[in-house]
């Protein structure tokens, strides 16, 4: 059973609500929502991840969004394991992002482009527990 549940709060968005196994030492490192073509549309990290673009990943990291062979963004690999990283959040809205985290898509000079009615999204929330969830608007 996946920890993700999607609500589909209206015609352009949706509630993110997560349920741990481990509910008082989940911490959530990043939530990524990619659309049909699996590019990036929404993704936010806990502020306390290390968080580097880089043209290659190096061998400590892992690549936590790649589109095409780009990588985009890469997390310390040992950051899913240590449960002081992330941030503990039990729901978030599309788009809305929580205190304790910072956007990374769309860039800063970039505008958050609205969902697409009839349009397949995934979402992935990476932390000490990790799912994913896929929803249709």
């Amino acid at each position: 059973m996946s920890i993700v549940h999607i609500e589909i709060a209206d015609p352009r968005s949706f509630v993110i609500t997560l349920n741990a196994v481990d509910r008082a030492n989940f911490r959530v490192s990043t939530i990524t929502v990619l659309d049909d073509s699996m590019s990036p549309v929404w993704m936010i990290a806990a502020d306390n991840v290390a968080i580097e673009p880089v043209d290659e990943p190096e061998n400590d990291v892992q690549p936590a969004l790649i589109r095409g062979s780009e990588v985009i963004d890469v997390v310390r690999s040992d950051s899913h394991h240590r449960p002081a990283v992330g941030r503990y959040i039990r729901t978030v809205k599309f788009g809305e992002t929580p205190p304790g985290f910072i956007e990374l898509v769309p860039r800063s000079d970039k505008c958050l482009a609205p969902l697409a009615i009839g349009n397949t999204y995934h979402v992935f929330v990476n932390g000490t527990e990790s799912g994913s969830a896929i929803v249709r608007i």
